[in-house]
């Protein structure tokens, strides 16, 4: 249901009436966990202290409530000054500075009704650069409970309640109001399914986690809100309290408290709740980063409390001597500062409140082999349970698959060496966590862990609940892949591959992109990343299996000694392979070379000599190594080269036989060069060529001069002597 939401300024002086006292030390019952003792700053004339935020980190905000009314409080430089009356019959119920300028607080103003009409109504209080600014009034709504804003953005969301009726059903119903700088955007939005909003947060700028009450039942419930819109809400099973806070360290990890229970809330769906065991009411919250964040509230003993939050673990209860309830916790710097109340009942606040503090990392070791590493991390303050994956599911880019993802900053690894990392969100290869506790995390990697591998010395960085540490890695490097073999069967059009060697792995590497590829409807064939499995017919120059490719490859069997496969349904697009083509193929960094239907080794340079003939005319190369066979390759065309009458060189297909000048730019036995080659010697280890006539028309080689020859696909490069 939607309805106009009118607003009305509220125009009054502000007076600072408020006295601040003497710093005071109180003390109070300590429960099971640790005592706090911060120091107290009591306000003289106030009843309590309900919020506190800090808009740097120098300047925090206090609001509370007393006999002449709400009020702001400031505390500048580690010293209070005098506080702000807010003008008007208005109760402040929560406040929040996003920016260094831009605070706000909310609650409602007027009386409370006891019959329709109402006269409470909803109100928005603007506090620039410290100053309280004129009351905004929002009709459509009796009290704003809670606001919520996109970091460092006046673009905010307050949600609330508005009561409808004392004798007939619904009574009343929950209301969201989107808020720029401080002014409603639009029309109140009621939430019919909704008794009343208690509590909201805004992780990003595309949704907020709002909690309250639900009609049916008056159960407890969460609510996402997007664009102002709330969703339905969603149960908080076995949630006891009516939730009074809400916060989120990440866009996708919240947490939700009320009452002694504490659930977690990720991506929008509720874990299990916890009982938080010494507290009876939990109804601030403040997060210090990504992965640490304190409740505050009251103990069973009636002492004002912090329960910290590291990861998904619930620490112990801290007692906050000298306060009777702390309700909000504000971390501007290295220390935290409470708004909290004292028996009286007084507003007090306190000031070097201690917080959870972040992890420490002290070793990082590994162990198994680079095929299967274990990382062992040790260290404090790790929890007793590893934070929420995000997404709650295991990662699906390989079937079956049970590692997974987390939350940036939550639990990552990665290799800077390799280029590759693990556990950050939309990572394929995620995480396994093997063990968990307060002080050591024992992780492996997930099934798309494989290409390329942790190597013994490689760069790393590991991070826990955002606590990070560097290293290099001390790992059993496993054997490296070799390649003995490559033979080819099936037809031209529908070409097999069968590679055969050792330390292949079991499966294939991660597919890069990770979907088949879509030149061609319905191909099933993959592309890899670097040199972890691809193919190239060097003779006729295309690729296949190379990201950005549209020709992938299919793998048919894989295992440590041999590997078969396919090409994808965009090969008949390219040449077909021939028998007698140079071909390549890279395998997890190993690689072979060889001609198609050559049943020799693949041809090896191990030596190039270039000697001066007929006084610098020409000059002749000798090439030494292995695997050339016993005659030169067919030339392409088959007669000799016309541009130059008479000459008897010969040009081959790409991938057989050249020679470059990369110094001057000229390439000499390539299909469609003028410079041919003259063939005098060719046997298994050795060929001996010049070059044809047409030489005599390019830029000599010259010593110094850096060259490229190709024999069958073996390729050299050098300097030459001469």
């Amino acid at each position: 249901m939607h309805r106009t939401g009118a607003v009305q300024v509220v125009r009054t002086a502000v007076v600072a009436t408020l006295l601040i006292g003497a710093s005071v030390i109180g003390t109070a019952g300590a429960t099971a966990g640790a005592t706090v003792t911060p120091s107290l700053f009591p306000v003289p004339g106030s009843f309590g202290l309900t919020g506190i935020a800090c808009p740097s980190t120098s300047d925090c905000l206090a609001i509370g409530y007393g006999s002449s009314g709400s009020f702001v409080l400031p505390y500048v430089d580690g010293e209070l000054s005098d506080g702000q009356l807010v003008p008007g019959d208005v109760q402040l119920d929560a406040i929040t500075c996003p920016t260094a300028s831009d605070c706000f607080a909310v609650g409602t103003v007027g009386d409370f009704p006891v019959n329709p009409p109402n006269y409470a109504v909803g109100a928005i209080v603007p506090i620039l650069n410290g100053e309280v600014e004129p009351v905004v009034t929002v009709t459509d709504t009796s009290e704003l409970t809670a606001i919520g804003c996109v970091t460092a953005t006046t673009q905010c969301t307050a949600v609330g309640v508005e009561d409808l009726s004392d004798t007939t059903t619904p009574f009343r119903e929950g209301v969201v109001v989107e808020l720029s700088d401080g002014t409603p955007t639009g029309s109140t939005v009621h939430d019919g399914a909704i008794d009343h909003f208690t509590s909201v947060a805004c992780p990003s700028s595309s949704s907020c986690l709002a909690a309250g009450l639900v009609l049916s039942g008056s159960a407890p419930g969460v609510v996402t809100v997007a664009g102002g819109v709330p969703s339905a809400p969603v149960d908080l099973t076995g949630f006891g309290a009516t939730p009074a806070t809400t916060v989120c360290p990440t866009a996708t990890q919240c947490w939700v408290a009320g009452g002694d229970d504490v659930v977690s809330v990720a991506s929008g769906v509720p874990g299990t709740p916890t009982t938080a065991t010494g507290l009876s009411s939990l109804v601030g919250s403040v997060c210090t980063s990504t992965t640490t964040c304190d409740l505050t509230g009251s103990t069973s003993g009636g002492t004002g409390a912090v329960l910290p939050i590291t990861g998904t673990s619930l620490g112990t209860v801290d007692a906050v001597s000298g306060t009777t309830s702390v309700a909000g916790l504000a971390c501007p710097d290295t220390a935290c500062v409470a708004a909290a109340t004292a028996s009286g009942p007084i507003g007090v606040l306190a000031t070097d409140v201690e917080v959870a503090s972040a992890p420490t990392v002290t070793a990082v070791a590994f162990s198994g082999t680079t095929a299967a590493p274990t990382v062992t991390v040790t260290g404090t303050g790790f929890g007793d349970a590893p934070p929420a994956p995000s997404p709650l599911l295991p990662l699906q880019c390989v079937a079956g698959d049970t590692s997974y993802d987390f939350t940036a900053g939550a639990l990552a690894f990665a290799d800077t060496t390799g280029n590759w990392t693990a556990g950050e969100p939309s990572d394929c290869v995620g995480l396994v966590v093997d063990s968990w506790s307060p002080t050591q995390v024992v992780l492996g990697f997930g099934a798309d862990y494989g290409f390329p591998p942790l190597h013994d010395g490689d760069h790393y960085t590991l991070t826990v609940l955002g606590t990070s540490s560097s290293g290099t890695a001390s790992i059993t490097s496993a054997p490296s892949p070799t390649i003995t073999g490559v033979a080819f069967t099936g037809v031209p059009s529908d070409p097999v591959v069968t590679v055969t060697g050792t330390d292949l792995g079991a499966t294939a590497p991660p597919a890069d992109p990770t979907g088949p590829l879509t030149c061609v409807a319905g191909d099933t064939s993959h592309t890899y990343a670097g040199d972890a499995f691809s193919f190239a017919d060097t003779t006729q120059g295309w690729t296949a299996g190379v990201p950005g490719d549209c020709l992938g490859l299919v793998p048919v069997s894989w295992s440590a000694t041999s590997v078969v496969f396919g090409f994808g349904a965009y090969y008949p697009e390219v040449g077909a392979l021939t028998t007698g083509d140079a071909y390549s193929v890279g395998l997890l960094g190993a690689t072979f070379t060889g001609r198609v239907g050559s049943t020799g080794p693949a041809p090896t340079i191990s030596h190039v000599t270039i000697a001066s003939v007929h006084k610098g005319a020409n000059i002749k190369v000798t090439v030494k190594g292995t695997g050339f066979g016993a005659t030169a390759p067919s030339p392409n065309p088959s007669g000799p080269l016309t541009c130059v009458a008479g000459d008897t060189s010969h040009d081959y297909p790409v991938g057989d036989l050249s020679f470059s000048d990369e110094t001057d730019g000229w390439t000499a036995g390539v299909t469609g060069d003028c410079v041919g080659l003259v063939v005098s010697t060719w046997s298994a280890k050795k060929v001996v060529f010049t070059l044809g006539t047409d030489y005599s028309a390019f830029t000599k080689v010259a010593k110094g001069d850096q060259y490229q020859l190709t024999v069958l696909g073996a390729v050299s490069t050098g300097t030459s002597g001469v």
